[in-house]
C-alpha cells in the first residue's frame, strides 16, 4: 500500500535559479561593478506527463521526457537522478546511487532534451534531478518529483431499482442501477488513492446483445454505450437511466458494464463485468475477461476479486 511521502517540493514548470555560482557571466561582468554583475540566472526544468497536485510535483513511474531550457546558450550540461526514497528508504531507482540523464542541445544549445527513467516501486517514493552546468565546480540545480507506480484503490455497489413508469399498478418498464462507493461492504477503503489521488473515472454500459460476439474485445470499436458517465476523484456516484430488462418476448436482457479509474498521473484499472437482472431488479455483476473476442467468466487464482463484503465490487486489471 503506497505511503504519502510529505516533502517539500516544487512545481513542475517553476522557474528554479542556480545560486552561489555565475552560470552564464552578465554581458560586461570583468568591467566593474555595474547592472548585472551577480544576477541569478533563471531555469526552467520540463517532465513530458507530471502534474501538480497542492504544490508538490508527481510523476508516474517509466520513462519520461525532459526538458531544460537555459536563458542563454551553455555548455557542459551534465544531469542525474538519485535514488527513489521514501518510506523510510527502502526503495531505490535502479540499485540506488546517481545515474546520468543523457541531454542533448538543440540548435542554439539553451535547451537541452532527453529521456529520464522513474523507478517503478510499490511505494510513494520520491527522486531528485540533479543539474550541473557551466563552468564553475558546483552549479548543482536540484528538482524534486514524487513517483507514483501503484493504481488506486475502488470498491463500488451497484443497486437497481424499479423505473419507466409513474403508475403503481402499470408493470414497470425497466431497471435502474446505482454505482456507488461502497464504505459500509468494504474492509479496505473504497475510494482513494495514497500517492497522487485519485483522477478521471468512467462508467460504461453496453446491451450485450449489440456486442459482436468473437470480434472485438474494445466494446467502443464495435458498438454504442447504452449509457456512460464519467468523473473526476472521490466519492464516484452515478444512476444509470432506466434500462431495460426484457425484450419484447419476454427474454432476459444482460449488460456488459466496464469501469476505468486512474490517478492523477495515469496509472489506471479496470474493471468488465456481465450485468443481470432478477424479477425485482435485484443487480447481478459477474467479473468477465477477453479471450479472443470472446468474453468469459474470471476465475481469480488465489482471491476473489470482491473485498471481504457481499456486494462490493474492485476493478484489479492494471493497464
Amino acid at each position: 500500500m503506497k505511503k504519502l511521502l510529505v516533502l517539500l517540493l516544487i512545481s513542475a514548470l517553476a522557474i528554479f535559479a542556480f545560486a552561489g555560482c555565475d552560470l552564464l557571466p552578465s554581458e560586461g561582468e570583468g568591467e566593474g561593478e555595474g547592472e548585472g554583475e551577480g544576477e541569478v540566472e533563471e531555469v526552467t526544468v520540463e517532465i513530458d506527463g507530471a502534474v501538480t497536485v497542492e504544490g508538490k510535483t508527481y510523476v508516474s513511474g517509466g520513462s519520461h521526457d525532459i526538458t531544460v531550457t537555459f536563458p542563454a546558450p551553455v555548455a557542459n550540461v551534465f544531469a542525474y537522478i538519485t535514488a527513489c526514497t521514501g518510506d523510510f528508504g527502502n526503495k531505490a531507482n535502479n540499485n540506488g546511487g546517481e545515474l546520468p540523464i543523457p541531454l542533448f542541445p538543440t540548435e542554439d544549445e539553451a535547451v537541452w532534451e532527453g529521456s529520464v527513467t522513474f523507478s517503478e516501486t510499490d511505494d510513494c517514493c520520491a527522486s531528485y534531478i540533479m543539474i550541473e552546468a557551466g563552468e564553475c565546480d558546483w552549479c548543482y540545480y536540484t528538482y524534486s518529483v514524487i513517483v507514483d507506480s501503484v493504481e488506486p484503490n475502488i470498491g463500488l455497489k451497484a443497486t437497481g431499482d424499479t423505473c419507466g413508469s409513474d403508475d403503481i399498478c402499470a408493470p414497470f418498464a425497466g431497471c435502474e442501477v446505482k454505482f456507488e462507493v461502497a464504505d459500509e461492504e468494504c474492509d479496505e477503503i473504497c475510494c482513494g488513492d495514497y500517492c497522487s489521488g485519485v483522477g478521471a473515472w468512467s462508467i460504461e454500459i453496453y446491451k450485450e446483445s449489440d456486442v459482436i460476439a468473437g470480434e472485438c474485445c474494445d466494446l467502443s470499436l464495435c458498438s454504442e454505450p447504452v449509457d456512460y458517465t464519467q468523473g473526476e476523484g472521490c466519492p464516484i456516484e452515478w444512476t444509470t437511466k432506466c434500462l431495460e430488462d426484457k425484450d419484447e418476448d419476454g427474454n432476459a436482457i444482460s449488460y456488459y458494464v466496464f469501469i476505468t479509474v486512474a490517478d492523477k498521473v495515469g496509472n489506471k484499472i479496470e474493471g468488465f463485468y456481465e450485468m443481470t437482472f432478477d424479477t425485482d431488479c435485484g443487480v447481478t455483476l459477474t467479473e468477465k475477461e477477453c479471450d479472443d473476442g470472446e468474453f468469459i467468466d474470471v476465475i481469480p487464482a488465489n482471491e476473489s476479486h470482491l473485498f471481504d463484503g457481499d456486494g462490493c465490487y474492485s476493478p484489479t486489471t492494471t493497464t
